[in-house]
This record gives C-alpha cells, structure tokens and sequence, in this order.
C-alpha cells in the first residue's frame, strides 16, 4: 500500500491535461502482484473515478471537457481540493475515432477495476488518510516553494552581480593582460639582455681563466723579480760605495773637462787667429753641383781649343814650305803621322798636333797650382811637391802662397796678364809656320789665342782656391772613363772606328776603341781631384792616325739619347796599348765615383774601376768632350 500511496502521490503532482488525461488510465492500469496477493487498484484510478464523477465535470461521448470557469481553478474530489487543472483552451481539440476507440477500451478497463475494488473499503479509507498526508505535504511543498522562489530571487541576484563581476573581472582582466604585454616586453628585453650578459659572463669566465693562468704567471715572474730585489737590495751597499767613488772621480773629472773647455776654448781662438793668419778663408769647397759646373766650363773650354786649331790649321796648302817646324813638331809627338802634304787628312793630323801644343802650353801655364812669376812659380811647386801626401801642409802652404798673391792686387793682375802674354806667344811661335799665309794676320791681330788662355786663366784662378785640390793631367787609360775623341780626326771616316760626338770612347764599349789602340796626343789635359774625375780630357788615338787596311771590325756604337743614366750599369773600360794596365802609382788612384754632364743632361752613379777606388764617399763630376 506504501507504494501504492507514492504512486498515488505522483498522480496528484502531475496534473491532467484534456486530452491527454486519458495517459493516466493507462499509468492506472492494474499492476500484478506477488503470488498469494490480491490486486488492488492503484489510488489513481480511484482519484480518477471521483473526478469522472463529480457533476462539475462532463464527459461527452467519452471526452472530457471542461468549463470555462473551471479553467485555472482547482477540482475536488470527495471534498478534498486537487491541483489545479490548466487548460490551454476553453474547447478541446476534436478526438479521432481511432482515439476515441482507445478512449473506450480504457473506459471499460477502469470499469472492471471498479468492479475489483468495490468491495475494498479499508483501502478508501487508507486513501483518505494520504489525502490528508498529501495536505500536509502540499502546504509543506507551498513553504518550499516559496523559499524556492526566494533562492531563485537570490540565485538572480547573486546571478546578476556574478555577471556584474564577470563583467568588471573580463575588464580587469584585459587592464591586467595589457599590462601583463607591457611586463612580458620588458620581460623579453630582460630575457635578451640576460642572455647577452650570460654570453658576456660566459665570455669574461673564460679571460677570467686566462688571466688566472696569466696571473700565475706573473706570479712566478714576480717571485723571480723578488728574488733579484733581495739580491739586488743585498748588493746595494756595495753599489752605493761604488757610487760615492764614482761621483768623487766624476767630480774631478768635471774639473779637468771644465779646464779643457777652457784650454779648448783658447785653442779654437788661437786656430781662429792662426787660419786668419794662414789665410784658411780663401779656399772654398766644391760640392756635387760646383764640380759640374767647373766640368761644364773645361768642356766648353776644350770646344773652344779645338775650334781655334780647326779655324787656323785645317788648311792643306798650310804647311808646305814648314818642312822644319813639321819635323819639330813630328819629334815632339812621335805618335802623329805630320807631314808637309796637301791632302785633308794631313791637315787634321795638323790640326790635332796644333791642338795638343795648345793643351801642353795650357797645362803647363795656366792650369797651375800658383800664378807667379817664372822663379817663384818653379820654386812654390819644388816646395808644394816636397810635402808629398801631407794634405795638412801642403794646404797651409796653398794658403799662404794663395793669400799672399790675392794681397798683392795690381801686381797679382799683372802676373797673371804675364802668364796670358807668355803663352799666346809660345803659341804663336810654336805654331805659326802651320797657319796659311792668308790668316796670319788673323792669326796675330785677332786675340783669339789669347782670349782662350784668359778664359782658361780665369776658369783656373777659381780652381786654385779649392779645398780639395784639383790638378790637370795626362789621362790615363786605367780610368773607368777613358778620354774622349774627336771624330774629326779620323783618317778614314767611313772605315775607322766610331764613337759618338762628344762622348768617351768607351761609352760604346770595348769595341769602340780597337785593341790595341793608345793615345798618340792629348788635346786637352784630364782634370781631377783626389778621388773624383771633372773632366776625363780629349785625346788623339793612334787607330784615328793610321791608315785603315781592311773594314773595321765593328759597327758604330749607337748614339744613347737619354737624360739619365745609371753609371753604376755601365761595364768597366778595359784599356789596351801603351800606358794601359794597372791603375796608376803615388798620389794617382783610380777614380770611380763619376757624375758625367753633357751639355747641360747629368748622368750621376758610381763605377767601380778596375785598379782599386777609394773608400771615402762624395760626388764626382766627369765632363767628356765635344
């Protein structure tokens, strides 16, 4: 029965609705029991029953309807109040037949369970007393509900700030994620400021190691470096007693220095007084561009020498009644083939015989040590010779014989217009049976000789005051640059050797000069100094003199047209014939260091000769001719 009454319970919950009430005859149904039990029917059915019963209710052709002030309210049965009926419209739908046959099967089912239940009045009663329990239930599911509704009130509320929160929490939220970026940036720039740091501290480890191991290092080396201030503390006492020796001696030593400044300072004013005396200030030094200039002078003055003999001697009907002076002249320079014959060839050989008495009398007068009279001059050069190779005295005594020439003044100027009168008339009268009859008088009236031999003196008056001295001689074939030639002067022209215009006859090289071949005449004299070649001379060869007797061996040299060039590539000049050889002996040495100028084009380097050199260095100056 207990279940019954919760069946029963659950019936009156769920309230009927047209048409569909017909659903709980079916929940109604008779429901088996247990062996040995009666069937009771189920507390619905009975409800049902009742409602079908009550006046208020009709039934027409088995469907139910319901009066429109019935609508919403609450049915009775057996004077108890049910739930309320809703009714969703005042006229029910219209019922099939096919609803209206179930309606009536069900009909018939719930009169045979009246019929069961007739006779079962306990079990009525027993309903009764669950309507009175469903009451009390129901005013208690009315208090329930009613604080039902009250948490639903408060579960909106509680809802609607839980959306207010949600709200404010979802704007909080993007505030704190927009910061939340801000910090994770500066989160990542720290990041990759950490991880440049991590590098750089893993980077300052490792020169932390290194300089571990360099500190050890210095560790041992300072320990070595303590070691020897211990030793060199120890032996300080030593040092400082050497010191105090040594500051005594430097003291005494500071006075004998602060006595030799003095005596030194005398001795610099009595030098002073004694190279006035001495007369120390005449002479003048030649640096490198004082020597060519003097070069560029002496091959200008050589031109000049050999213009002279060309203008006066180089005419062949000169010299046919001067059979006496030719012999002279012939016994004077063996090496010349002279003769009194009309031909040209004769009378070049004329000519270069006339200029090698010119250079002889040049030589001998003018390129002098001194300009003195004849006595004196013979006495000054015996003396200036007998010094040898003291350069000391032999330049005290340049000075002196300088310095008393110079203070002479009017006398000095005659004595040198002297020595220009005795030489153009040695000239003269060696030479003037070799000049035709038509410029003799040219020859005399014109001062053509002795306009040379001023130039010449005043060339040479310089060349007297230098320092270093410098002398005219005879060239010598040991030189590194042999003397030049005159083309001119070649017997045969087209047969005979060649060596350019003006140039040494070694610059063509060895094949320039034959084998063999020495001077037959010097036309002008070599100039020098010590060490250095100024002027390597002009001289007549004796391959130019002899008569060719089969082509000459070799072809010309060419003609090198430069404005530089390296002397030190130049080969060495080997000479041959007489004179050739070794270098020469004495005060002679073998001159190598040469700077050669060519009408105004220098040619500068070194040349190591072949008979020795000189050690000291400076620059030379070597002039050829033509």
């Amino acid at each position: 029965m207990g279940d019954n009454k919760d069946r029963g319970c659950d019936f009156l919950k769920e309230p009927t609705k047209s048409p569909d009430d017909w659903k709980y005859v079916e929940r109604a149904s008779p429901v088996p029991y247990a062996s040995g039990q009666s069937q009771v029917p189920q507390p619905e059915v009975l409800l049902f029953i009742a409602a079908m019963a009550d006046p208020k209710n009709k039934a027409v052709n088995g469907n139910h309807a319901i009066d429109k002030t019935q609508v919403g309210s609450k049915a009775k049965v057996n004077g108890n109040t049910t739930a309320s009926t809703p009714v969703s419209s005042p006229i029910s739908p219209p019922v099939s037949p096919a609803e209206r046959t179930n309606h009536q099967s069900k009909l018939s089912q719930v009169l045979s369970l009246l019929k069961d239940v007739a006779d079962e009045s306990e079990a009525i009663s027993e309903y009764e007393k669950s309507i009175d329990v469903r009451k009390a239930l129901e005013k208690d599911l009315a208090h329930k509900e009613s604080e039902v509704q009250k948490l639903r009130d408060f579960n909106k509320d509680l809802m609607r700030e839980l959306s207010e929160c949600k709200n404010e929490s979802a704007s909080q939220s993007k505030i704190l994620l927009s910061a939340f970026e801000q910090r994770y940036k500066v989160f990542d720039s720290n990041n990759t400021a950490v991880e440049t740091m991590q590098a750089e501290v893993t980077e300052v480890k490792v020169k932390l190691e290194a300089a571990k191991v360099d500190a050890k290092n210095k560790q041992a080396e300072v320990e070595k470096l303590v070691k020897k201030l211990e030793e060199t503390e120890k032996s300080e006492a030593a040092h400082i007693n050497e010191i105090k020796e040594l500051n005594a001696e430097s003291e005494l030593q500071r006075s004998k220095i602060e006595t030799g400044a003095t005596e030194l300072a005398s001795c610099k004013s009595k030098l002073a007084t004694a190279r006035a005396d001495l007369g120390d200030d005449i002479l003048r030094e030649y640096g490198p561009d004082g020597l060519r200039k003097l070069g560029l002078e002496l091959k200008a003055l050589s031109k000049k020498c050999h213009a002279l003999a060309l203008e006066f001697f180089n005419d062949p009907d000169g010299a046919k009644d001067s059979v006496t002076e030719i012999a002279e002249l012939k016994s004077r320079f063996p090496n010349i083939p002279l003769s009194t014959a009309s031909t040209k060839a004769a009378a070049k050989l004329r000519c270069a015989a006339a200029e090698a008495v010119i250079a002889d009398i040049l030589t001998t007068h003018i390129f002098s040590p001194f300009y003195l009279s004849p006595d004196a001059k013979a006495a000054a050069v015996t003396l200036l010779d007998l010094f040898g190779d003291d350069e000391r005295r032999r330049s005290v005594y340049r000075c002196q014989v300088l310095s008393s020439h110079q203070a002479r003044g009017e006398e000095a100027a005659r004595i040198e217009a002297d020595i220009v009168r005795r030489a153009s008339n040695e000239v003269m009268t060696t030479l003037h049976a070799l000049v035709s009859a038509e410029k003799q008088a040219e020859f005399y009236g014109s001062n053509a000789v002795s306009g040379l031999f001023k130039d010449a003196l005043k060339v040479w008056s310089e060349v007297q005051r230098a320092r270093d001295p410098i002398t005219a001689e005879r060239p010598d074939l040991t030189e590194s640059y042999p003397p030049g030639k005159y083309d001119e002067y070649d017997v045969a022209p087209t047969m005979s050797p060649r060596s350019p215009k003006g140039m040494p006859a070694a610059a063509g090289g060895s094949a320039a000069i034959p084998k063999g071949s020495h001077f037959a005449a010097v036309l002008f004299p070599q100039v020098v100094t010590r060490e250095d070649i100024i002027f390597n001379g002009m001289v007549l060869w004796t391959h130019q003199t002899e008569a060719p007797t089969a082509p000459a061996a070799s072809p010309p040299p060419p003609i090198v047209k430069t404005t530089s060039v390296n002397v030190k590539s130049m080969p060495p000049i080997v000479g041959g014939g007489e004179g050739g050889g070794g270098g020469g002996g004495g005060r002679r040495h073998q001159r190598r260091r040469s700077v050669v100028a060519d009408e105004g084009v220098a040619f500068k380097g070194k040349q190591n000769g072949h008979g020795g050199g000189h050690a000291n260095g400076g620059a030379s100056v070597v002039v050829n001719g033509n």
